[in-house]
């Protein structure tokens, strides 16, 4: 490297920007075409470094700014911070079977009869009759909430175990259904776009 000593780094530098005037840069050309093997590597590794670093972009058209910028407002008038998901899980406040047993009715006739139960949560009530129809059931239900709640796209699954059997849509009223349901334990799942809610299982006969 001792045959590159005698030039000065920063017009080496210059000297590979193309910023020297020609003489001055045809004197440094010679000088590196001099200089032994490892002299000219490292001047080749310099070169090779700034044109990596010395990338020219060019300016975009004077136009696209201005459209660019009316799309973004196009976005932002419409675009809305999406709400957090709610994950919540129901609880019986209301089962007729359990006032029923507690009182009145003989157990013969709590089976024979619909029932009706209520579950509740962080303001939203879910009601349900479920009808014996001979050998099945049949579920109506209606869910008690806010108006923005049923605009969002509710659904109502129907699970026994672990496997999704049926499907419900919620309509304007938040009422759903199903029917010709076997008997035996089942659970229902609510889905929205914002909430999310899991009622404990219960029986159907």
């Amino acid at each position: 490297m001792t045959n590159i000593n005698p030039i000065d780094f920063s017009q080496l530098i210059a000297w590979l920007e193309g910023k020297l005037p020609e003489e001055e840069a045809q004197e440094i050309a010679q000088q590196v075409a001099a200089a032994d093997e490892e002299t000219r590597q490292v001047v080749e590794s310099l070169r090779l470094l700034i044109q990596d670093s010395t990338v020219q972009l060019e300016n975009p058209p004077e136009k696209l700014r201005p459209l660019l910028m009316r799309r973004f407002r196009a976005f932002a008038k419409d675009w809305q911070q999406p709400s957090v998901l709610q994950r919540l899980v129901g609880l019986l406040t209301f089962d007729s079977w359990q006032h029923a047993a507690a009182g009145v009715r003989s157990a013969a006739t709590i089976e024979a009869d619909s029932r009706q139960m209520v579950f509740s949560v962080d303001g939203v009530e879910i009601a349900l009759d479920i009808l014996k129809r001979d050998a099945t059931y049949e579920i109506n239900g209606q869910i008690l909430a806010d108006p923005a709640l049923l605009d969002s796209n509710l659904t109502v699954e129907l699970w026994v175990g672990e496997r999704e059997i049926a499907e419900s849509a919620v309509d304007d009223l938040g009422e759903f259904s199903f029917p010709d349901l076997a008997p035996g334990p089942v659970e229902l799942y609510l889905a929205g776009d914002e909430i999310e809610i899991m009622l404990p299982p219960f029986q159907l006969g």
